[in-house]
């Protein structure tokens, strides 16, 4: 083999699926000896070992930029909205302005209603058939 050529080319830390084959044969058809087949293997198990890495590392990293983002801008930080609602703002407001601000809408609180007769008038139902 000439100087510079390997067994199977190999473009550094692109993503492969599967593993490579090697057919023991050069870029030019001669046959590769054993060390130069080592070298490629030792090549191919590193490149994969290290691109394994990459995947996880930057998985974790999008997901570390993803948990600051809403700890620091929503949650925490000076200009969160959620500073709006500390626990003595919440305390000082009497029954009407909590119930506008986390109350049921209007067509949930008549649906309940109905439901809530229904239940009622079925249980009254119960208690005739049995007696």
């Amino acid at each position: 083999m000439l100087e510079g050529e390997t067994c199977s080319p190999l473009p550094p830390l692109l993503p492969r699926r599967g593993r490579r084959q090697y057919y023991g044969l050069g870029n030019r058809g001669s046959a590769c000896r054993p060390e130069e087949y080592e070298a490629e293997h030792v090549k191919e198990e590193i490149h994969d070992i290290l691109w394994s890495y990459y995947k996880v590392a930057r998985k974790r990293f999008v997901d570390n930029v993803y948990q600051h983002a809403i700890d620091h801008c929503l949650l925490t930080g000076p200009m969160s909205p959620l500073a709006v609602f500390t626990q003595e703002w919440v305390i000082l407001l009497d029954a009407e302005q909590l119930e506008t601000i986390a109350g049921e809408s209007p067509v949930t609180k008549e649906r309940r209603a109905a439901l809530t007769r229904k239940i009622q008038d079925l249980e009254v139902a119960i208690q005739i058939l049995r007696h």
